[in-house]
């Protein structure tokens, strides 16, 4: 077999083989799908990117919402703040799919909306008001814990099992702990996780 060069810029793939658990082969499957669905038919010699406009109206069409929750959402993954979902930031977060614990970690990130490395009730209820107006939560209603089954339930219910320190917020350990304590919390978080689409 003769060697193939790779399609992935030399720079960006060194990158990821430090930041990723990916290998070379895999990152080039990334790449080609990425490429596939991003790239700008009016201008093939750019790179392909994930505008923040395309997520925000995809991610309505299939899932409704808030359009705040989705640009919120996009400025977490976009780590270089351009407004573009560039294949190294797609990457990294394909990566974090691979370890529970690299997505509760994430998780955490995305209920810390002032980033100040606690997560309090009001920046729970805020995501989890934008959560229960997504078409599959609708939906799956009427399957929730009675405790859980609106935002404010769902947070007071979290809170009584996550605040160990009973301070009113919760640092990464203790959400951390809380979910990997219990299996059904656990699995409810990671399923409420929006980046597992991307």
């Amino acid at each position: 077999m003769g060697y193939c060069q790779s399609r992935v810029p030399p720079e960006t793939l060194e990158k990821l083989l430090e930041k990723t658990r990916f290998s070379t082969q895999e990152i080039e499957e990334w790449y080609t799908i990425f490429d596939e669905y991003y790239k700008d038919p009016n201008d093939p010699s750019k790179p392909a990117a994930l505008t923040k406009t395309c997520f925000v109206e995809e991610n309505i069409a299939t899932h409704g919402g808030d359009p705040a929750l989705w640009e919120y959402l996009f400025s977490l993954m976009d780590t270089n703040d351009n407004n573009l979902l560039e294949f190294e930031e797609f990457a990294i977060l394909m990566n974090v799919q691979d370890s529970s614990e690299d997505r509760l970690k994430w998780t955490f990130r995305f209920f810390d909306v002032n980033k100040d490395g606690f997560v309090d009730a009001a920046e729970m209820l805020h995501i989890f008001t934008w959560l229960f107006e997504l078409v599959e939560v609708k939906e799956a209603r009427a399957s929730l814990p009675p405790d859980q089954d609106t935002p404010e339930r769902r947070v007071k219910a979290l809170f009584s099992k996550f605040d160990l320190q009973y301070d009113g917020k919760l640092t990464l350990e203790e959400f951390m702990k809380g979910c990997m304590d219990d299996p059904g919390i656990m699995e409810i978080m990671l399923n409420e996780e929006l980046s597992q689409d991307w």
